[in-house]
């Protein structure tokens, strides 16, 4: 693909995760993880008008809901572009009878022409409650861009509309922080080309020499014809992470650190492969910003036996580092689908992505209807997913192929994972002593 930006016209290539996701997820299946949706009752107590002025704000402050894709007609190729029209919400009327046939139509996919918008924000009031609704193109817009970066503003702008409200002012008293997507789009493109080549050739060590039998956990089932996901979720104990105060290690690291241990543990190599997920936002100013998505890095790691586990999880910290300093070449792992096969590590904080509630100035709003995810047409082998719960720390999560793994094989897995986490916690002990001593518990 020609990378060249036609700035007259303002069209763009797309992203290498943008990519991905509509070469995988749009192209090769109609798959339900390209619509980032939900349906949410309103308490009575918010003011609906000016729900609907805030998102409005929103939507004029942040330039992705411009963004369109398109198909060149020669190449086939996907562009993006930032020139559209914005469709301002209002609150509409409509009967619960309407609202029940639309809960049917929350999964309704997006056919993306030039002039057609990514995202679809609709206010419904009914006889006997308020409702939003939200939807992104998921190549557009992830599960951090919607809470964080669209959800955030919009409860920060009703907030302030509503204490202008009650001062009396007929006017925002407040300018809504402008984001630019576009702008982040084209500071990537002028990255010289040999920075570019810099990170391809980074990358391309991370993946070199994967092996899916040897790499994996020991399958411990004969594998099926088709894929079988099952997925549990197992408390980590009276987990408690004050050890990591005062250290440079964060709690994504420890646990990326953990996962590396109980690969090696599991598949008995010194040399572990993983995919691990970053949110893709670097700094205070991308967290805010709606356009960003998920990354997918490659991880190889030559364990030494003889390495304290804080000089491991220290080294581990800089590859990582390192690894999103070279963001703009993603496309070589992408590209080449070399990690589809990769057992990934996520440390998910929060509900983001969850059935739950949802605060909306000082009322809240109640996620009625999330559907999930349910037709991924990439088939991860094993995803291991730490989660924070503030209510009792942490617990792990299991997505596996259940044709590859039956349950006991996964929970003997998440016992080994416990076990190196808890000793992990002495950041004087050996790589090599951390093993053996998983293994005699």
């Amino acid at each position: 693909m020609d990378l060249s930006v036609k700035k007259e016209s303002r069209i763009y290539p797309l992203r290498a995760m943008q990519r991905w996701l509509l070469d995988t997820q749009f192209m090769r299946a109609k798959s339900t993880m390209m619509n980032e949706t939900g349906l949410m009752r309103l308490d009575a107590s918010i003011d609906m008008e000016l729900l609907a002025s805030s998102i409005n704000m929103v939507m004029e402050s942040n330039d992705i809901f411009r963004c369109r894709f398109f198909a060149d007609l020669e190449s086939g190729d996907i562009s993006q572009r930032f020139d559209g029209e914005i469709e301002s919400v209002s609150v509409e009327m409509i009967t619960d009878d309407e609202l029940e046939k639309l809960k049917g139509r929350l999964k309704k996919h997006f056919e993306f022409r030039t002039s057609d918008p990514l995202y679809r924000i609709r206010l419904f009031r009914t006889p006997t409650a308020g409702y939003m609704y939200v939807d992104f193109f998921h190549a557009l817009v992830d599960g951090v861009g919607i809470v964080v970066g669209f959800l955030g503003s919009m409860n920060s702008c009703y907030t302030k509309l509503k204490r202008d409200k009650e001062k009396g002012l007929s006017e925002p008293s407040f300018k809504v922080r402008s984001s630019s997507y576009e702008s982040l789009i084209q500071r990537e493109l002028d990255t010289p080309d040999e920075d570019i080549e810099e990170g391809r050739i980074f990358f391309r060590k991370m993946t070199e020499g994967y092996e899916t039998e040897s790499n994996l956990p020991p399958m411990d089932k004969a594998q099926k014809q088709s894929y079988g996901e099952d997925e549990f979720e197992t408390p980590l104990g009276a987990f408690d992470d004050d050890f990591l105060k005062g250290t440079s290690i964060s709690r994504d690291i420890f646990f990326m650190g953990v996962t590396i241990m109980a690969l090696a543990r599991s598949t008995k190599r010194n040399e572990v492969y993983l995919s691990w997920v970053h949110n893709g936002r670097e700094t205070k100013e991308e967290m805010m910003l709606i356009g960003l998505m998920l990354e997918q890095y490659p991880l190889k790691w030559e364990l030494d036996p003889e390495q304290t586990v804080g000089a491991f999880l220290r080294a581990v910290s800089e590859r990582v580092d390192r690894s999103k300093g070279y963001r703009h070449a993603l496309d070589e792992v992408y590209d080449s689908g070399v990690i589809d096969d990769f057992p990934t590590f996520i440390l998910q904080k929060g509900a983001i992505g969850r059935r739950g509630m949802l605060k909306i100035g000082d009322a809240m709003a109640e996620i009625v209807d999330l559907p999930e995810n349910e037709d991924d047409v990439v088939e991860n082998v094993l995803d291991i997913e730490v989660n924070i719960h503030k209510e009792y720390g942490y617990s792990l999560v299991l997505d596996y192929d259940a044709s590859c793994y039956t349950r006991e094989g996964m929970e003997a897995f998440a016992a080994d994972f416990a076990k190196i986490a808890e000793i992990m916690r002495d950041m004087e002990r050996t790589v090599g002593n951390v093993l053996s001593d998983a293994h005699s518990l």
